[in-house]
């Protein structure tokens, strides 16, 4: 898991994985995403809450492996 703390003006994010493995493929907040490219806006919580933002890469044999940013 890995976290990250913004400014409390913050209201949104996007998310951009890189894949070592270029035949894996991979989803940033549910929604399937190419390496190198830009999630769609994540909205973020109320200042003080934590947002959690899931990321999953799928190896080419289909192992999911999940990460999480907070």
């Amino acid at each position: 898991a890995y976290t990250v703390n913004v400014g409390s003006a913050v209201t949104s994010v996007t998310v951009t994985g890189t894949l070592q493995d270029t035949a894996a493929s991979m989803t940033i907040n549910g929604q399937g995403t190419s390496s190198g490219v830009p999630s769609a806006p994540i909205t973020l919580g109320e200042p003080g809450s934590s947002t959690d933002i899931p990321i999953v890469v799928i190896a080419p044999n289909g192992t999911p492996k999940p990460y999480t940013i907070t």
